[in-house]
């Protein structure tokens, strides 16, 4: 490999990055010069060409979701690009490889230090843009249907807000293990978005439509995947079968909500929550290592579809921030981190 100047030795190298704001009402999320990091002891050291937008980082600038202790400030949970440097411990055989990469943060700047466990090669024919799209969704998905919601092949699952990152991945991933999947969404057109994903049958919600809600009016699933928060408790309580599960893992519609305990007890019913960035490490590498194993090979099999709503330049971050809280998203917002096509020179150059 020929080094990228001032990344294996570091020497004072600086990077372009996108800080945590410190006005947590207003702010416009300017581009700061910052240290370029190392890759330490297991771990890789990413040029980063794409970085997902997630509500996450949305809340950590209103100072709701900090970081976990001894983070970085740099905005930002996913990445994609090209591995330039390795730490003590990684095979250096990893320089050049085209990745992605789930992370407690760093995402929105030119180089992010990861630990190995929790990082992907891309796919062949896969984007970086669609990469950058790719780790918090699908390991929120296959975590909260899987591992916390025991999804089984042949149940029948409802997706809740079946447009977002999340949804439009759950949909298709439960769809792959054999579950009959349900979704909903506030228009038609994202009914026929959620039916293109796999979706057998697609609902409306939300008070402003006709007939909204009908995906209640039995319990017929085994789980349910909610997004959408306290509003909706009662109402996915009541759609669930004996012994269902209901895994909470968004706040899209607020925070509160009420249920008939006696119900849950009656049903035998489970209600869990879980939020990804707080995992313990060794979880998140368990989670990575399905995704590397059940996930990727969807897209090789143009069984998985990730779809990029927009995607805007690094000092455009508060546009993109404004974009995905504006909501009616069909996808993931991101950002374009390396527009000189760096990230792919490193791989030519470094791949034999």
């Amino acid at each position: 490999m020929t080094a990228v100047d001032g990344v294996d030795g570091h020497n004072g190298a600086t990077m372009r990055a996108v800080l945590t704001p410190t006005s947590k009402t207003e702010y416009d999320l300017p581009v700061s010069r910052v240290p370029r990091p190392e890759a330490a002891a297991g771990e890789v050291l990413v040029r980063v060409a794409a970085a997902g937008v997630n509500r996450a980082d949305l809340m950590q600038c209103r100072g709701e979701h900090p970081p976990p202790v001894g983070a970085t400030n740099v905005l930002g949970l996913e990445c994609s690009g090209v591995v330039v440097a390795t730490g003590a411990g990684v095979s250096p055989n990893r320089r050049g490889q085209a990745v992605c990469a789930l992370i407690a943060g760093g995402g929105y700047a030119e180089f992010v230090a990861v630990p190995a466990g929790v990082v992907m090669e891309l796919p062949e024919g896969m984007t970086f843009e669609e990469g950058a799209a790719l780790p918090e969704a699908a390991a929120t998905a296959w975590h909260n249907l899987f591992m916390r919601g025991r999804l089984q092949r042949g149940e029948k699952l409802l997706v809740h807000a079946g447009t977002s990152a999340v949804g439009a991945m759950a949909i298709q991933v439960a769809a792959a293990a054999g579950a009959h999947v349900s979704a909903t969404a506030r228009t038609e057109d994202g009914l026929d978005f959620c039916r293109a994903r796999g979706a057998e049958s697609a609902y409306l919600t939300g008070s402003h439509t006709d007939g909204a809600d009908a995906w209640s009016a039995t319990p017929a699933f085994d789980v349910v995947l909610d997004l959408l928060g306290g509003p909706y408790l009662s109402r996915n309580v009541a759609a669930l079968r004996r012994r269902g599960r209901l895994v909470e893992v968004g706040l899209l519609s607020g925070r509160h909500g009420s249920v008939d305990v006696d119900d849950i007890l009656r049903r035998d019913l489970t209600i869990v929550g879980s939020g990804l960035r707080a995992l313990p490490p060794a979880e998140k590498v368990e989670i990575v290592a399905a995704l590397r194993k059940h996930v990727l090979p969807l897209h090789e099999r143009d069984a998985l579809r990730l779809p990029i709503e927009a995607a805007y330049p690094l000092d455009s971050a508060a546009a993109a921030h404004a974009r995905l809280e504006a909501g009616g998203s069909r996808g993931k917002v991101v950002l374009r981190i390396d527009t000189d096509g760096d990230a792919r020179a490193d791989q030519r150059k470094t791949t034999p």
